[in-house]
């Protein structure tokens, strides 16, 4: 679900092991769960994407993880998610994990919140908090609205937009530090703009281009466009009221 981005509830139950194919290092959805009649009433944004899960390097590789799940489930019912057998029939040298029982919608529906309880997390999730958290992260590491479209199935860029209303705290770092460096990094440019701290009876230098100082600010802008400079003395009354 999470490298999919399917939504958290509708058409969870249609899902079979036949509409999912593993290719060489990667899986993917191969087949709509609904057929075109079907998918005509459903929601616009839950049509398949074009997500892919690729293989990874170590023990908690989602390929590896998707395949031996597949090669666990009860081979006399062909959906996706079966219920599991009960504790104490249950042996992880038994070929078959799973009971030939299909898992309903609203269980399903509730999976992740019922997660969230028995793990005591700091909080409770939701099935559809996998969807946005991808979105989510998808959308800070710079991905353009219209590839993670592709990958989520959304119809509408304003559906990206909507997960993103706020700026994660990685954003407002790097807008910080952006700013920053606006600030104090120095330019030899034509026409640029550098702010200078003026402190009483300082020496200021200044370019013969127009100054503009803010009356009683200790601040002074100045513009560089040419070379020739000059430094004036500033007398300690010159700024009145400044320390």
């Amino acid at each position: 679900m999470f490298h999919l981005i399917r939504r958290g509830r509708e058409n969870l139950r249609l899902l079979t092991k036949q509409l999912f194919t593993t290719g060489r290092k990667f899986v993917y959805q191969a087949a709509d769960e609904l057929d075109k009649n079907k998918r005509g009433h459903d929601k616009a944004d839950d049509s398949p994407g074009e997500g892919r899960m690729y293989e990874q390097d170590g023990p908690l590789c989602p390929v590896k993880a998707f395949e031996l799940y597949l090669a666990k489930l009860n081979p006399k019912r062909s959906c996706l998610w079966q219920k599991p057998k009960a504790k104490e029939h249950f042996k992880e040298t038994d070929e078959v994990w799973y009971c030939n029982v299909p898992v309903g919608k609203n269980t399903l529906g509730t999976l992740m919140s019922r997660i969230s309880k028995e793990l005591e997390l700091s909080q409770t999730y939701t099935n559809y908090r996998i969807r946005t958290t991808a979105v989510s992260l998808l959308d800070e590491c710079n991905f353009e609205a219209r590839h993670i479209m592709r990958v989520s199935g959304h119809k509408s860029e304003s559906s990206i937009r909507s997960y993103s209303r706020r700026l994660s705290e990685v954003k407002q770092k790097q807008i910080s530090h952006s700013l920053s460096s606006a600030c104090f990094n120095s330019t030899n440019a034509s026409s640029s703009s550098e702010i200078v701290l003026v402190n009483e009876a300082e020496e200021i230098v200044y370019t013969e281009s127009e100054t503009t100082n803010c009356p009683q600010s200790p601040v002074l802008t100045q513009n560089f466009a040419s070379h020739s400079q000059e430094t004036v003395n500033f007398h300690s009354g010159a700024f009145p009221g400044a320390n």
